[in-house]
């Protein structure tokens, strides 16, 4: 999980047969982590800045890949998308 916050969904069927889990984060943002097999979480659960939510899973591309998507609040549509690399610094993080 890139921030604290609780999980609020489990899906099994996210996308050709990959997983995902969606944690509302304290800071009141969604975050959808999508195309993963979840790894011992629940409905409910508080995860941790940095913690193991999941294993990326092959695409039908055959490749690893996360798919992620962020909103302000619970509401999955374009009016409360986010550019998640708006509100995360993957590069600096990758270059560590």
């Amino acid at each position: 999980a890139m921030y604290y916050g609780t999980v609020i969904r489990i899906s099994d069927n996210f996308y050709a047969g990959t997983g995902a889990v969606y944690i509302l984060h304290d800071d009141g943002r969604m975050a959808v982590y999508g195309e993963i097999n979840p790894i011992g979480l629940k409905k409910g659960d508080r995860v941790e800045a940095g913690q193991l939510i999941g294993v990326m899973m092959r695409s039908t591309q055959n490749t690893l890949m996360l798919h992620l998507e962020m909103y302000y609040g619970t509401k999955r549509d374009a009016e409360h998308r986010i550019d998640p690399t708006f509100v995360y610094d993957f590069e600096d993080r990758w270059n560590k």
